[in-house]
């Protein structure tokens, strides 16, 4: 019995709580870092809700202030992942400038929990930038 008291704290940190997702009704504003902590998301919309078709506005900085490189690769993919499910549309990703992204074709077509993942592929370097949202 005294084993098990001792490692409920340690099963506490082990397991922290996760971060609430933002609702998507109307407007919607987000901030990611990457898993390795080189990019920085803002991503916006101005109009997100269910099964209304819209798009998102992503811009992504460098964590030492410098532009992504033009040849780095960044993609887009909404999952439902309670359900194991993307959209059932295709988001078209189209680079505006040196860290500004649009994404046409946003389609939340279920209710409920979304995660978006935003990979930044630059060089050797590939990270992943995750946020939710609930619609």
């Amino acid at each position: 019995m005294m084993r098990a008291l001792c490692l409920l704290p340690l099963l506490a940190w082990i397991a922290p709580a996760e971060a609430a997702c933002t609702p998507a009704k109307g407007a919607y504003a987000a901030k990611a870092t990457s898993s390795g902590g080189r990019f920085f998301a803002a991503i916006t919309s101005p109009h997100l809700a269910f099964n209304q078709a819209t798009s998102l506005d992503i811009k992504i900085t460098k964590a030492d202030g410098t532009p992504l490189a033009a040849g780095a690769i960044v993609q887009l993919r909404l999952l439902m992942l309670a359900h194991g499910h993307g959209m059932t549309t295709r988001p078209f990703l189209r680079r505006l400038d040196a860290d500004s992204f649009e994404a046409d074709g946003i389609l939340l077509h279920m209710a409920g929990e979304w995660t978006l993942f935003v990979d930044v592929a630059e060089g050797p370097v590939t990270e992943k930038i995750e946020t939710c949202l609930v619609v």
